[in-house]
């Protein structure tokens, strides 16, 4: 009888252990493959990469561009306008020795300074291009397509990192003809962060409109989106700096702009048809035909590339058009952003629990037993 319960309490002994080494396996496995997706699934995607991938895996795309923008709203990626600016402090009164009035070209003593200066790894330019088309309409698919075309692009990453040039026009400290020019002298030029109403008085900008098939498909796949702007109007959100300071921003793309400054009528599908028809006919009576493409993606390179005189073989039509942050990716983006609603506390509990546990719990383990 003693040489089984010495057998059974080494084979528990055994179980014991064993389980225990599984459990630390499998944390390392589950650790080692999320290191694993989060190197295949960082960066921008290319041409293609998107849209020959399954249902699962641009899901789960859309839930790495959760987390990214998370960090984003979070104040992780900022863009350091007064380290990169090098020529004039954004703000009005600070702006001397610039003219106002020449979007914001320079005097003559300020050039010869300029000369001799590092340009610091950007090319200071002017903006050549705005894209006009409403949410939804291929505009992601679009601003990866003309970068391939050797455009800098501002578009939604970057409006993030730019929040403080576009908060100051906001509070009208700047004009959209200041806050261009600056944009140009940092190195961008094509924006789809732009009003029609500047591209107008612009004829040396070119101008594009996304379009969808039809305004049926528009305002469908709108309403999956618009889920956003509810989703950061809840807390933690609300705490953060960055997303209150794009607040005013999202609340006129998502509810003002979609609406025809109706905001109660948001998710109303009638209502958002009208104003996507409204919306394209006015940018069509506004903007000449010779500075104006109508572009659904679906069309691909060869109207875009014509539009923007860019030769014949410089024009990458060997390749399939973008085709990028499809449905399935923006329900994966929607899930994880709305996942952090519900567990934040947890980021603020962990720092202070997992050091109690891990201290206190392999204290206890390592206490010796009293022998009776």
């Amino acid at each position: 009888a003693g040489f089984q319960n010495h057998q059974t309490n080494t084979t528990n002994s055994l179980l014991q252990r064993t389980n225990k080494q599984l459990k630390r396996n499998m944390k390392s496995s589950v650790l080692f493959l999320f290191c694993i997706l989060i190197v295949v699934i960082d960066g921008r995607p290319d041409n293609s990469q998107e849209a020959n991938l399954s249902p699962i895996i641009r899901f789960l795309y859309g839930c790495y561009n959760g987390y990214a923008t998370i960090l984003s709203l979070a104040g992780y990626y900022d863009y350091d306008l007064d380290a990169e600016n090098k020529y004039y402090e954004l703000y009005p009164e600070q702006r001397e020795g610039y003219n106002k009035n020449s979007n914001f070209e320079k005097d003559d003593d300020d050039e010869e300074e300029e000369e001799e200066e590092d340009n610091g790894g950007w090319e200071p330019t002017k903006m050549q291009l705005v894209c006009l088309g409403l949410g939804r309409t291929g505009s992601t698919s679009l601003a990866l397509g003309i970068e391939d075309l050797g455009y800098t692009v501002i578009h939604d990453d970057e409006h993030v990192e730019l929040r403080e040039l576009y908060e100051w026009y906001e509070d009208g400290e700047i004009s959209w003809d200041e806050l261009n020019g600056v944009a140009g002298q940092i190195g961008f030029n094509a924006t789809f962060k732009t009003g029609w109403e500047w591209a107008k008085v612009h004829p040396e900008v070119k101008v594009i409109l996304t379009v969808r098939d039809s305004a049926e498909k528009y305002a469908e796949s709108w309403l999956k989106a618009v889920t956003f702007i509810d989703i950061i109007e809840r807390m933690p959100y609300r705490w953060m700096r960055n997303s209150n300071q794009l607040y005013e921003s999202f609340y006129d793309e998502y509810k003002m702009e979609t609406t025809n400054n109706q905001p109660e009528m948001y998710k109303d599908k009638e209502t958002l048809k009208q104003v996507y028809e409204e919306y394209t006919a006015t940018i069509k009576a506004n903007i000449p035909s010779e500075r104006l493409l109508i572009f659904n993606v679906k069309q691909g390179w060869e109207p875009l590339c014509q539009f923007l005189e860019i030769e014949k073989a410089d024009c990458p039509s060997d390749i399939p058009f973008p085709h990028v942050h499809d449905r399935m990716k923006l329900l994966g983006e929607n899930f994880v952003v709305s996942l952090f609603t519900y567990i934040w506390p947890l980021v603020i509990i962990l720092p202070f629990a997992l050091p109690y546990y891990f201290f206190f719990h392999r204290c206890r383990s390592h206490t010796p037993k009293k022998r009776t």
